[in-house]
């Protein structure tokens, strides 16, 4: 599904399509009516014809209806439509309450940009959302309100979700955009050395970088890579570092090295940092304190040298 295709409902067509729902669930005593009995439910409600088709539309693309097929009593093929049973078990509850449901189908079925601000809270995600009517949306469902006002547990339960359902996306994200650095990473080096390197990494965590290579096809001697990736490219991008890889790079030293990844770039662009460059960039432990991860602007390495790699 391109999901840039769906746009979410006025505030009006959103009061008419929980209106539409509860008339469903009003008429069928089961989660699902014929299709003939939907376009007289809908007629009821007196909107107009775009209105009802943008309504239909929406609630299909969010999933919160579905249309089947079944010849179970007879020959003939009726067409029935069936609601989630996420909103059936609402419909009876206050509008606002529905309103925050309808909104939360649309941002895990569309993921719209600004879905990645949300674990940020209120105020980021206010800055985040361009379209008008959805900020509307936000505000009417009482998710939008000031730090001192009185906030009820279905509200913490709504944001707590969104937040984790922010972070997960992120860390998926982040997991592709890195897993596609590796892969690059082992066509580059088999290209380079004319031999097979090792990703170590599958097997552990524990040996503190990615690839295990050799320094060149002359010079058989272990080279161990930590591989990062930008979707950001390297004005805005940033690398995190953890301490067992720090204290690995710190360990192996000339053995040890960085490829940085910009997959933004077409074709794909790698700056290769040697260990001991990237140390300096290593926080120090104070007293007691002991660091576990640094982030470090992709931008200080601005100087060097810029290899370009159209992959395999």
């Amino acid at each position: 599904m391109n999901t840039n295709q769906i746009s979410f409902l006025s505030v009006g067509h959103l009061r008419d399509a929980v209106t539409i729902l509860r008339n469903v669930k009003r008429i069928s005593k089961e989660k699902k009516v014929s299709y003939h009995t939907l376009l007289e439910i809908i007629n009821s409600v007196e909107i107009s014809e775009k209105g009802a088709n943008l309504i239909l539309k929406y609630l299909q693309e969010i999933q919160i209806l579905k249309i089947t097929e079944s010849s179970q009593y007879s020959n003939e093929t009726e067409i029935y439509v069936e609601i989630s049973n996420e909103i059936i078990e609402i419909l009876d509850e206050e509008r606002i309450v529905i309103n925050r449901e309808m909104l939360w189908n649309y941002i895990e079925t569309t993921i719209p940009s600004w879905t990645r601000h949300l674990k940020y809270g209120i105020e980021n995600t206010k800055k985040a959302i361009g379209n008008t009517n959805v900020k509307q949306i936000f505000r009417e469902s009482g998710l939008f309100f000031e730090p001192d006002s009185k906030v009820d547990d279905q509200i913490m339960e709504w944001w707590g979700r969104a937040s984790q359902f922010s972070r997960h996306l992120e860390d998926a994200r982040n997991v592709k955009t890195g897993h596609q650095g590796e892969l690059l990473t082992l066509n580059f080096e088999k290209q380079r050395t004319n031999q097979t390197p090792k990703h170590v990494s599958l097997q552990s965590a524990e040996y503190g970088y990615d690839i295990l290579s050799i320094i060149d096809q002359n010079n058989k001697n272990e080279l161990c890579i930590e591989v990062k990736t930008t979707m950001s490219g390297w004005n805005n991008g940033y690398i995190h570092i953890s301490s067992n890889e720090a204290s690995k790079c710190e360990t192996l030293n000339e053995k040890y090295v960085f490829y940085l990844w910009n997959i933004r770039a077409e074709p794909f662009e790698l700056k290769i940092i040697k260990g001991d460059i990237m140390s300096t960039y290593f926080p120090i432990n104070q007293k007691n304190g002991i660091w576990e991860n640094v982030r470090i602007p992709l931008k200080v390495f601005k100087d060097t040298q810029l290899i370009s790699y159209e992959g395999e």
